[in-house]
Order: structure tokens, then C-alpha cells, then sequence
């Protein structure tokens, strides 16, 4: 299992939340890899790293909320996400 943190965070609160997922994940012996969408470079050698994960992978997508939507980078890397033959999709929001 690889799990990838991906996160956009204006204000930095959605990183903090981002660093602490990361941090458990390490805690818990997985191997993780954070990602900043606001750097917008590098996401197609990232889109490349999970895609070579494949049902191995596990993402973590966090970024902050207005009227009930994601921020647009966001929704457009979702798009960009190579097909899974299965998985599994938790939404928390708070």
C-alpha cells in the first residue's frame, strides 16, 4: 500500500490537516508521499507515481470548501485521475 496525501491550502489550514495525515501515516509505518496542487508543478510525474501504484494506492485529497465544492484545482486533478479496476471513496467534510 502507498498512500499520497494531496492537498491545496491558501490559508494553510487544510496543510496542517494535510502534515498530520502524513505524519500518521509514517507513525503507522506506510509509505506516504505529500503533494502541494498550489506549487502546480510536477502533477503529471505525480498522476505517474499512482498509476503505477495502482489498486495499491490510497489518496488523501484535501482542500478547502466554498458553497459546498472544492476548489477548482482540485476538482480538475480529481478528473485527471487514472481508472481504478476497484476502490472505495470516503468523503468527510467538516
Amino acid at each position: 500500500m502507498k498512500s499520497f496525501v494531496i492537498y491545496i491550502s491558501p490559508a494553510g489550514t487544510t496543510r496542517q490537516v494535510a502534515q498530520t495525515i502524513g505524519k500518521t501515516l509514517l507513525d503507522l509505518e506506510t509509505e506516504v508521499e505529500s503533494f502541494d496542487l498550489g506549487a502546480r508543478v510536477g502533477i503529471p510525474s505525480l498522476m505517474a507515481r499512482i498509476e503505477e501504484a495502482g489498486d495499491e494506492a490510497c489518496l488523501f485529497i484535501g482542500s478547502p470548501v466554498y458553497a459546498a465544492h472544492a476548489v477548482p484545482p482540485v476538482m480538475e486533478f480529481i478528473a485527471q485521475l487514472p481508472k481504478g479496476k476497484r476502490g472505495q471513496v470516503l468523503i468527510y467534510q467538516s
